[in-house]
């Protein structure tokens, strides 16, 4: 994984925690490909990605 995507993650983990909140769910977008450089596509299927 790059050092860019673990500190994205871990950006999003700390934001998350000072706000309350115990996971983010995040789906098909923009925010997925930042967080994760994945390009996924919305079909059929439930592609999300959860990150407590």
């Amino acid at each position: 994984m790059s050092t860019d995507i673990t500190r994205r993650l871990d950006a999003a983990r700390t934001a998350a925690a000072e706000a309350g909140i115990d996971a983010l769910l995040v789906t098909p977008g923009a925010d997925l490909r930042y967080l994760t450089g994945f390009a996924a596509m919305p079909l059929e299927r439930l592609t999300c990605l959860v990150l407590p």
